[in-house]
């Protein structure tokens, strides 16, 4: 893995073939009417904190070869190679490079190009930003064991219950008082409700937290561990009970075992193209049919625990606890493909942010890819890496902390 530290990660995957046009595109360089290069954007292009990189591939050499190909960008449209360029070599293939000198919080548009001796010809034109590094305040609180939130507000937990900050984590108020929680409880928001899952029971606000009604739905007793939406569902994942489903906002719920392994616990629930994939302790789950039965599809020789989904574009990612790195499927989660970039990394959640990927981990700080084979460190106004770092994302903020350092907040804006 790249030691280079990366703020945001914009994946880029257009094929570009370029042919004669009545109207020349901006910034090329006329020649006869002979063939010309053909450029493909094939992977990703990434803004960093003071750089960016790109990837490439002249797949046509026209009707000359092709004797200089590179990147050229520019603060504006239509960066020509008249302007800031770096060459990445001559011919045929595949190339990459990276372009420094970089402001941080700033705009810049990105070209291919390549040139013969008749013409040259430019790829598609990308715009990224770079973003600044994490900002950093205090956060009153206890030791948090996860953040959530509605996209309005942030919540947490801690051994005491379940906390609400209205201003961006800068105070916080407990909102169940007066509600008895074990250690372990999990918020999930729905249909205009936010809802706490622990055992033996499930917690119901329609207000943020201000009241709050127990549901009895004659489930077993048990921790309700992880949930997800589905349409007009909720879907819950249990503690050795299978998952208990609900179709009209928590009122009444029912239990599906079919297709789960005895003694399954979930960790994580993530729906994507119409497939409910589940993190357990026996391995990958997945639903076609809205949960009511499930198939194990394990990663190859895994076994370590998925603790997190995400997904870009077809490509569904899993992240895996116990120092079990990172998987990926092209086919539904019908197979699964280890990631030797993470290797060795313990996952504890991804979010996304169109189709980068932030991911935090155990002991090694936090991550951000399109590509995944091009991941990069996102440490950058971090207090150290080690520990377990938690996130959300609220808006165009992501939000995160780590537990070895309580009363601290990290935030950092995405778009």
């Amino acid at each position: 893995m790249k030691s280079a530290t990366v703020i945001s990660l914009i994946p880029l995957t257009i094929l570009l073939s370029f042919c004669r046009k009545k109207e020349p595109e901006p910034g090329a360089v006329s020649g006869p009417s002979r063939p010309l290069p053909v450029v493909s954007m094939t992977t990703a292009v990434y803004a960093v904190y003071n750089f960016a990189g790109a990837s490439a591939e002249v797949i046509s050499e026209g009707d000359a070869p092709v004797t200089s190909r590179g990147f050229c960008w520019d603060s504006l449209p239509y960066p020509k190679i008249s302007g800031r360029t770096i060459k990445a070599g001559s011919g045929l293939g595949k190339f990459d490079a990276e372009i420094y000198g970089l402001k941080s919080g700033h705009e810049y548009y990105v070209r291919a190009y390549a040139t013969n001796s008749v013409t040259t010809k430019y790829g598609p034109e990308f715009k990224i930003k770079t973003l600044s590094s994490w900002e950093r305040f205090n956060s009153p609180g206890n030791i948090f064991t996860n953040l959530y939130s509605d996209n309005v507000d942030l919540y947490a937990t801690d051994a005491k219950g379940v906390l609400r900050s209205i201003n961006d984590g800068a105070s916080w108020n407990y909102i169940t008082n007066g509600l008895q929680l074990p250690n372990y409880t999990n918020v999930f928001f729905h249909a205009g409700a936010t809802f706490i899952f622990c055992q033996p029971n499930i917690y119901r606000s329609f207000n943020q937290g201000q009241t709050w009604e127990t549901l009895n739905p004659g489930l077993p007793s048990v921790t309700g561990r992880c949930a997800v939406s589905k349409d007009n569902l909720i879907i819950c994942g249990s503690y050795l009970e299978g998952v208990f489903i609900s179709s009209d906002n928590g009122n009444s719920w029912q239990v599906k075992k079919t297709g789960i392994p005895d003694n399954t616990y979930f960790f994580s629930l993530y729906v994507h193209d119409g497939i409910i994939f589940a993190g357990t302790n026996n391995g990958i789950l997945i639903s076609s049919d809205n949960g009511e039965t499930w198939q194990l599809k394990t990663p190859v020789n895994s076994t370590i625990q998925p603790t997190c989904f995400a997904s870009a574009g077809k490509r569904v990612y899993a992240g895996m606890g116990n120092h079990g790195g990172l998987y990926y499927s092209d086919d539904k989660g019908e197979s699964w493909q280890y990631n030797v970039n993470f290797s060795s990394l313990t996952i504890n959640c991804m979010q996304q942010t169109g189709n980068s990927i932030f991911v935090s981990t155990f002991a090694n700080g936090l991550y951000v890819f399109a590509d995944p084979f091009q991941a990069q460190s996102v440490n950058y106004g971090i207090n150290g890496v080690s520990g377990n770092f938690l996130m959300t994302r609220k808006g165009d903020h992501l939000f995160v902390m780590n537990t070895y350092e309580p009363g601290i907040l990290y935030k950092l804006k995405i778009n």
